[in-house]
């Protein structure tokens, strides 16, 4: 064990002589138009407008390969040079709520593996190396709810922490304000993003890069045949530069993948797709994989001596409850009232949809219910509206998940 120190310390110098002992012989800009958000909201490349709940985290990795990314002619010998070739990135991501409506992420991109050519000699080049360490602040400003989109604020800052002689890192400090807008219409998800990263210019061969214009938007269909959250996800995204744009300077790509809900917590997510246009950037192709998990909600343990008073069930990403049960509810607030004792109300929801939608979900469907039995007289100081997922059976099938969607109004001890 003692050992073990100076095992790493090996490793980490190898790696470090490895990673610093070849580069592009130009010094560049980070290449990577590929930045997945750190907690791994929204599509791919794109930002959802939910927060986590307070002091809840997510931890994720997404990998990307990329190839056929930057391209130069030597004006002396007039030869094309790939000059990067093929990248491979890793992504090791982590996010934290920290109030309703504000969360932090982190997200650390570890260039594995980068393949190219060397603008001055002309000589191939493998290396590897750290990218930009980026800082992502959320602030949701609306939630999605009723015909209202989600709307939230990012701001991203990258810190210089990757290579310039490898396009995988900015020789300054940059920062991104993102608009993030999303609207969930049944099984359908839609999402974009717009905004604006500020950067230091940087002149290199023929490319003249500077502030840009970020811009994506994209689709996750909930597949209706699929016995657990299986999505299809799509999006399109791109950048151009301000001060001179370009279509070299403009990338554009779209990527299409699945992801898939393993257990709940737990997504993973395969993609794939290409440059619309040629671009610094946008590569002949791209595929991504990745996976991000988060603790799930724990049920609340069902004491012996509760008592169901009453079940109330909801549409599919319903909080309001059918006027039918209405006649129902009259007659428990009246028991409630006679008995004088105190009620949980515990929303539920199917597996549909996101951790932190349904958490909300459940919450809002809990607290609908208890808004109606105190206007029926019932003591708010005698109710406890809580959200949960504790379902009555499983989620594989409409029927099932129809069951699962549902407030529970049970009677204290």
């Amino acid at each position: 064990m003692k050992r073990l120190p100076f095992i790493i310390s090996v490793i980490l110098l190898a790696f470090s002589s490895y990673a610093h002992a070849q580069s592009t012989g130009l010094s560049g800009f980070d290449l990577h138009l590929f930045r997945p958000p750190a907690d791994g909201s929204g599509i791919l490349n794109l930002h959802g407008s939910e927060v986590l709940d307070p002091w809840k985290f997510k931890i994720g990795m997404v990998t990307e390969a990329s190839h056929g990314l930057l391209a130069a002619t030597n004006p002396v010998t007039g030869q094309s040079i790939r000059v990067v070739n093929d990248l491979v990135t890793s992504n090791f991501q982590g996010a934290v709520g920290i109030t309703k409506f504000f969360q932090v992420g982190l997200n650390l991109p570890v260039v594995l593996f980068e393949q190219g050519t060397n603008f001055n000699t002309a000589q191939g080049f493998k290396t590897a190396s750290i990218g930009d360490i980026s800082l992502d602040l959320k602030f949701r400003l609306l939630k999605d709810q009723g015909a209202r989109p989600g709307i939230a604020l990012v701001s991203v800052t990258t810190l210089p922490s990757g290579s310039a002689g490898k396009f995988t890192g900015d020789s300054n400090v940059t920062e991104e304000a993102k608009l993030v807008i999303d609207k969930k219409i049944g099984p359908v998800s839609l999402v974009a993003n717009g905004g604006y990263r500020v950067m230091k210019r940087t002149q290199v061969a023929n490319l003249d890069i500077d502030d840009m214009v970020t811009y994506g938007g994209g689709f996750a269909w909930t597949l209706p045949f699929a016995q657990r959250g299986t999505y299809l996800i799509a999006e399109v995204d791109g950048t151009t530069v301000v001060r001179n744009p370009r279509k070299l300077t403009s990338p554009i790509e779209w990527l299409a993948g699945v992801r898939q809900r393993v257990f709940d917590g737990l997504n993973v997510e395969v993609a794939g797709g290409r440059g619309i246009t040629s671009s610094v950037g946008g590569g002949d192709w791209r595929i991504v994989a990745g996976l991000h998990w988060s603790p799930t909600l724990k049920a609340e343990a069902r004491g012996e001596k509760e008592v169901l008073l009453e079940t109330v069930y909801f549409g599919f990403n319903k909080d309001k409850f059918l006027p039918k049960y209405n006649p129902r509810l009259d007659t428990v607030a009246e028991k409630i009232k006679a008995d004088k004792k105190r009620i949980k109300i515990r929303g539920h929801t199917d597996t549909e949809g996101t951790e932190e939608y349904n958490v909300d979900l459940s919450r809002r469907r809990a607290r609908g219910v208890e808004g109606y039995l105190v206007e029926k007289g019932v003591r708010k100081t005698a109710t406890e509206a809580v959200g949960s997922k504790e379902p009555v059976t499983g989620n594989q099938t409409a029927k099932d998940k129809a069951k699962n969607r549902r407030v529970e109004i049970l009677e204290m001890p």
